[in-house]
């Protein structure tokens, strides 16, 4: 990396000092956010179960529905924190790299191409599947997942007997299964309420500049 003067000095020394000095900040920020949706999604989830299992006649229809926007609510809320985690790892990574090359006296090609491909290029720090395995276990979307589809199907079933022959897409191709309109319409809601958070997830993982994909192996190699 050629050093090419500035009007304070050269580009390492601008790297290594204001450039560092701001990337604290961020990941600072970013942490914050990534705490507070987490504790909104805890809170979201606590307050709406406590309303739909102290509910007089749960389980019944309207628990189906509250649940089922429940879930919605989740799948977003798993996107938020999913990205607020992306972006703390892609300023961690950077703040990382910018301490090693100070430790050891050089701001190289190394750290100029990391900072051009997780800042400029915004491309995932760490692979997709990692990220998800994260956020799903150690920030416990995984657990709000099981609790809310467990609950959902199973409320569902007790309050629409008629689920125990007629579930999932099925309503799509038989519609006369169901007795009551009543019953159809709960059937496409559930169906919609899982359907909105897959393709939100999927959305977001294959097609979100988030998560660009780069050559994992060839920067490895290029590292090693």
């Amino acid at each position: 990396m050629a050093n090419n003067p500035t009007q304070n000095g050269t580009i390492q020394d601008w790297i290594k000092d204001k450039y560092y000095a701001s990337l604290a900040t961020t990941a600072a920020t970013n942490v914050s956010y990534l705490n507070t949706t987490v504790a909104w999604a805890v809170s979201l989830m606590t307050g709406a179960l406590a309303l739909v299992l102290s509910h007089e006649k749960f389980p019944d229809k309207p628990s189906v529905g509250a649940l089922a926007v429940l879930l919605i609510v989740i799948g977003h809320f798993f996107v938020r924190a999913s990205k607020a985690y992306t972006n703390m790892m892609r300023f961690t990574t950077l703040e990382k790299s910018i301490i090693k090359s100070i430790l050891n006296d050089e701001c190289g090609d190394r750290t100029a191409k990391e900072i051009a491909q997780y800042h400029v290029g915004w491309h995932c720090p760490l692979p997709r599947r990692k990220i998800a395995l994260k956020v799903l276990t150690e920030l416990g979307f995984g657990y709000f997942f099981l609790i809310v589809i467990g609950l959902l199907i199973w409320t569902l079933f007790k309050s629409s007997p008629e689920w125990s022959t007629c579930f999932g897409l099925w309503i799509v191709y038989q519609p006369k299964c169901f007795s009551s309109n009543q019953d159809a319409f709960m059937g496409l809601l559930t169906g919609v309420s899982f359907a909105i958070p897959i393709l939100e997830i999927l959305w977001m993982f294959f097609r979100s500049p988030y998560f660009k994909n780069i050559d994992v192996l060839k920067i490895a190699k290029e590292q090693g």
